[in-house]
């Protein structure tokens, strides 16, 4: 009703003015299809190059999910652990969870939702995202930006 109405016009004076950030999170990608979080732990624990007993992936899902992450990752360290000091192993089974978590966050169409952020008049944009359909649609709004701390000139890449 009116208060939401009133908030609509408090942020489209924000935006007029040039004065509007956006934090995104792992929601906005969802309409590109891309998986929710936990969709996410699913399908990484369910892929057959992760060590886990079916029954092990169904019991994940009494843990939070950052613990769940940390349960994917020491299998992944530990399965690849032969040979290789425990420090070394943690750091393969890292490395390893991260190439996995880019795969399944692999898209190529940004979303609705994306495009209409894009074509926001914003100063800013901060994001904990592993993929880059944002910047896509950034781009096909050819607006200039950089992406920190990683890169300076991510509209080139």
């Amino acid at each position: 009703g009116r208060r939401l109405s009133e908030a609509a016009a408090g942020l489209a004076a924000i935006a007029k003015n040039e004065q509007l950030s956006l934090f995104l999170g792992a929601g906005v990608s969802v309409g590109s299809g891309l998986p929710e979080w936990q969709q996410l732990i699913c399908a990484l624990a369910g892929r057959a190059d992760v060590p886990m007993t079916p029954s092990e992936v169904a019991q994940l899902s009494s843990l939070d999910l950052t613990d769940q992450a940390a349960v994917l990752q020491a299998r992944l360290s530990s399965a690849s652990g032969d040979g290789v000091e425990a420090n070394g192993a943690a750091e393969q089974g890292e490395k390893q969870l991260q190439q996995f978590v880019v795969q399944e966050l692999s898209a190529e169409l940004y979303s609705l939702a994306q495009g209409l952020l894009a074509g926001l008049p914003v100063n800013a944009v901060v994001t904990t995202n592993y993929d880059s359909l944002f910047e896509t649609a950034w781009r096909g709004a050819q607006v200039k930006f950089n992406v920190l701390p990683y890169e300076t000139e991510a509209s080139e890449r």
